[in-house]
């Protein structure tokens, strides 16, 4: 049973794969907010995203083929404004991300985890 911050129209989970002949793509997240989600006010957001796909042949792997991985996570508190018919949020926080390839290609110069801030406006 969902206590009363938690009820189904105080939060909103999305999921949404994509799978193609050539990689997989996955994301997801969750908003919540204490009022409803119809309502003005804090309304943070929590998003996971997930990628794999081939990348062109590799010159320092006797031209195999590599996997390329991304996996990516935010954390955004968000401010819901509401006017009449006219909806805005305000997105503002912490963004994670991690390339790697698989096997490890030293030619690729996406690798590792990189820290940052990520805004939007919706």
């Amino acid at each position: 049973m969902l206590g009363p911050a938690m009820t189904a129209r105080n939060y909103f989970c999305f999921p949404a794969p994509d799978l193609w002949r050539d990689g997989r793509f996955m994301h997801g997240g969750l908003q919540w907010s204490r009022g409803g989600l119809d309502c003005e006010g804090f309304t943070p957001q929590r998003m996971a995203f997930g990628r794999a796909v081939p990348l062109p042949l590799s010159g320092t792997r006797n031209n195999d083929w590599v996997i390329g991985a991304e996996e990516q996570a935010q954390l955004l508190p968000s401010w819901r404004f509401k006017r009449d018919r006219l909806e805005l949020k305000v997105f503002a926080g912490l963004d994670i991300k991690n390339d790697v390839t698989r096997p490890h290609d030293p030619s690729n110069r996406l690798h590792g985890t990189s820290v940052g801030a990520r805004a939007a406006v919706n």
